[in-house]
């Protein structure tokens, strides 16, 4: 149990942290306040490294969302299954959840050049 417990842990963590920033980037593009004059170089990168951030913590977000269902369904209370939870969660779930903190991962970068090109203004 303290396996599902750990794991299920991580999966709500990186979910969380992935939508706060995705939800924050998005904000950001919003309420920005683009002066007259703003190279659009400039403005390419800030749209371009925004739409990168959103899609891989989106990704990442529902990625992680998805297997935690897939875990908490499967290894509910009233379960009876055979199979060991290390073994679901290499069968099923490590490959996904490579990918899903991969995005992750990738996506915080971008987060930090938009914050950069945000700041420029």
């Amino acid at each position: 149990r303290r396996d599902i417990d750990e794991k299920t842990e991580q999966l709500r963590s990186i979910s969380s942290l992935a939508a706060l920033v995705a939800g924050f980037d998005v904000v950001v593009l919003i309420e920005l306040d683009i002066p007259n004059g703003t190279p659009e170089v400039l403005l390419a990168f800030l749209g371009l490294t925004s739409a990168l951030t959103v899609v891989l913590m989106s990704l990442s977000f529902v990625l992680c969302t998805l297997m935690l269902v897939g875990i908490l369904k499967a290894f509910d209370i009233n379960s009876s299954r055979r199979q060991t939870f290390r073994d679901f969660w290499i069968l099923r779930c490590e490959n996904d959840w490579r990918k899903a903190f991969g995005y992750f991962t990738a996506g915080v970068p971008f987060f930090m050049v938009n914050l950069v090109f945000a700041s420029w203004q």
